[in-house]
């Protein structure tokens, strides 16, 4: 018995890309970071035409903490959401940023860029809509 192939093609979009671009285009220039210590410190690795600014060293601790709970156990407190909101917001009203990136994919398991109370711009939600956009245009 021969086996059917499905060829299917998803493209390739890079996700630095897709998030410079939509921070771009939404005027945000002033950004801070949410995700891994390592994203965090690094910057996310490829946004040189932004001012990021990062979280204290305390609230990076907690950023990332959270983080590995949510990226482990697929969920977390909502002490813990409301820990991440607050962070946002004294980073918005102290550091002055436009917006705080989600830059880690299991932030979305508990924000969009609605919910978390501070202007934010999720980028695995742009990524993927990215991705669906030029699949379907095929």
């Amino acid at each position: 018995m021969r086996r059917q192939r499905w060829h299917t093609s998803v493209p390739i979009v890079d996700m630095l890309e897709v998030t410079a671009r939509g921070l771009h285009e939404r005027g945000f220039s002033r950004i801070a970071l949410f995700g891994t210590r390592f994203t965090i410190e690094t910057e996310f690795g490829a946004l040189d035409a932004f001012d990021v600014i990062p979280p204290r060293p305390q609230e990076i601790d907690e950023i990332h903490r959270v983080y590995l709970e949510l990226a482990t156990a697929g969920h977390t407190s909502a002490a813990n959401v409301d820990a991440l909101r607050e962070i946002g917001r004294a980073i918005q009203r102290r550091d002055r940023v436009d917006a705080v990136v989600l830059a880690g994919t299991d932030l979305n398991l508990i924000f969009d860029e609605a919910s978390p109370g501070f202007p934010a711009f999720d980028c695995a939600s742009a990524h993927i809509s990215t991705i669906l956009d030029r699949a379907t245009r095929s």
